[in-house]
This record gives structure tokens, C-alpha cells and sequence, in this order.
């Protein structure tokens, strides 16, 4: 989850996940000339929330198919977290921003897998052009093979 709160949640989500099996201690060498986008906060400012599933009751490991009886009715699901912990980590994202048509669009890279998240703006006059390009090469194809 990022820290920083100007990046969209569900635009930084769809980077995840990262390698963080591999992490290693913090050096400020790290970031020899250069700086976070932001200051990294903690749990009481920025908290990962708890998953879709446990905040709508229904708990997989309660609904899932398998359990005796045929329907469950009234079921209540109680979760209490306890000993929550974490850890700031420095995660390689790149950050891209740009202007088209007077319309804004942001998106991000995954600094170690690749993934890609984002909107990118479609020019319907520039798709059309490539498909009359497709369309005509095919044609041409077509008309010099009989």
C-alpha cells in the first residue's frame, strides 16, 4: 500500500505485488540524490484496511462450499485484530503524469515486475487511420494473389 496520499489506491494496488520476501535493512545511501515522493507514514495516518471479505462479513473460510447443511442462516462473523505490526519499505514505482487533449492521466510502473497501471488516452481518429491502413495493405495482398 502506498504511502504517498496522492497516488490513487486502486491505481497502486494493480502494480502489487512486490518481492518483499527479499527485502533488506534501510541505508540512507539508498536515496543518495534523490528523495521519496513522499514521507512514508505510519499505521495510525495510513493503515491497510481489512480485506473486502472481513469487512462485509462474509469470511471465505465461513461461506465456502463444503460446510455441513445445505444454506446457513444468521451467520455472524466477529473479527478482532490484535498485535498489528508493520514496516516501511521503500518500493521501486515509477510515476508518470501527462496532459492530453487538456485531460490528465497518471500511471505507474512496478520498479521490479514490470506491471504496468493506468489509462491511457484512445485517439478514435488514429485508430481508424490504422485500421484503413490494415484494411488497404489487405486489400492490395488480396487483389495481387488472384
Amino acid at each position: 500500500m502506498a504511502a504517498s496520499k496522492g497516488l490513487d489506491r486502486p491505481l497502486s494496488e494493480a502494480i502489487e505485488p512486490f518481492p518483499t520476501q527479499e527485502l533488506v535493512p534501510y541505508e540512507p545511501s539508498y536515496l543518495s540524490g534523490s528523495s521519496p515522493r513522499s514521507t512514508p507514514s505510519g499505521p495510525r495516518t495510513r493503515s491497510r484496511s481489512p480485506g473486502p471479505d472481513v469487512r462485509t462479513g462474509g469470511d471465505p473460510r465461513c461461506l465456502r462450499p463444503g460446510r455441513p447443511g445445505d444454506t446457513q442462516r444468521n451467520l455472524q462473523v466477529q473479527t478482532e485484530w490484535s498485535a498489528v505490526t508493520y514496516k516501511n519499505a521503500l518500493l521501486p514505482v515509477w510515476i508518470a503524469a501527462y496532459d492530453y487533449a487538456g485531460k490528465p492521466y497518471r500511471f505507474l510502473v512496478n520498479g521490479v515486475t514490470g506491471k504496468v497501471s493506468g489509462k491511457a488516452p484512445w485517439s478514435w481518429v488514429k485508430i481508424g487511420l490504422a485500421v484503413l491502413a490494415v484494411a488497404t495493405i489487405l486489400a492490395i495482398i488480396l487483389a495481387n494473389s488472384n
